[in-house]
């Protein structure tokens, strides 16, 4: 056996440029923020551990700019190299003079933030195109009781979360059927799981997404993100509206979450104020204000 390259990670003053950038110039998409602002871009359906290493760019008060003593070299998959270098230079690349002949069979260009990088001539056959996620989201059935349970105590270091599902999979005033999603492997395992349940924001009717639990061998595949996305499709489709989240602020924003005391939504408890968001499926209709009430179970 022999080790693999897994991760590249590069410094960054703005990681969400650069990630952005990098995901366009590879088709990667995010599937993970760290605590300290890193965010983490892969193939779809696959992240850590899949057959193409993922990008981590990480917050730098200081990146270095320039030639790197290690930098990335990318050949073009559907295009010629001529095709392909009009294409970076769209997302903001730009040509790099190091004494080039003109004869070379690379093209040096810079990243958003002056990385170096390297466009090959010779075209490579992508690794897959669009790669099929490694596991199906749908709506939870009776037969996952027992499967999603597992989820959750195996996601949270106590059964608490588990057991709240469970009371709240009980309550008629806060259990919607639809709005408890969940990712199944191939073999039929529950690998994550998310749950909208029925809050109040004052008096209006509104969704609170808790809990959200990922099976710990699966996390860092993107199956999280997947099933939240999933969840708010299904509460939109219902013509639900607004939702509510007690979370990390640097993970919820990518799905529209915002801090909810800009919007005059305040939280049941105390709690830090950039921890609490709220999310508007609906960019037609205003957020409702007031204070978060939350379904019996929660013991708010």
């Amino acid at each position: 056996m022999a080790s693999r390259i897994s991760e590249l990670v590069i410094d960054a003053a703005d990681p969400e440029r650069l990630a952005g950038f990098w995901s366009e110039v590879l088709g990667y998409v995010e599937f993970e923020r760290e605590d300290d602002g890193s965010i983490a871009i892969g193939p779809a359906g696959v992240g850590f551990g899949g057959p193409s290493p993922v990008l981590v760019i990480s917050p730098s008060d200081d990146p270095r700019r320039g030639k790197l003593r290690l930098h990335i070299d990318v050949s073009p998959t559907d295009r010629d190299q001529e095709a392909e270098l009009a294409r970076l230079l769209a997302l903001g690349a730009k040509p790099v003079d190091v004494g080039q002949t003109g004869d070379e069979s690379w093209q040096v260009l810079a990243d958003p933030e002056g990385n170096e990088f390297c466009l090959l001539r010779e075209r490579i056959r992508p690794v897959a195109a669009n790669p099929p996620a490694p596991w199906t989201v749908r709506p939870e059935t009776a037969a996952d009781v027992p499967g999603v349970r597992a989820v959750e105590v195996a996601a949270f270091p106590t059964p608490l979360e588990a057991d709240l599902v469970d009371a709240l999979r009980a309550d008629p005033d806060a259990w919607i059927p639809g709005l408890s999603l969940v990712a199944e492997a191939p073999d039929g395992t529950v690998v994550a799981h998310a749950l909208l349940t029925r809050c109040h924001i004052g008096e209006e009717p509104a969704l609170c997404l808790a809990p959200v639990a990922v099976l710990p061998a699966h996390q860092r595949t993107g199956a999280g993100s997947a099933v939240i996305r999933a969840a708010l499709d299904a509460a939109r489709a219902l013509g639900e509206h607004a939702v509510t989240v007690l979370g990390h602020p640097e993970y919820y924003p990518r799905f529209g979450f915002t801090r909810a005391s800009a919007h005059g939504v305040l939280p049941a408890f105390e709690v830090p104020d950039e921890a609490m968001m709220v999310l508007g499926l609906d960019a037609g209709r205003p957020l409702p204000t007031g204070r978060i009430r939350y379904a019996a179970p929660f013991g708010t």
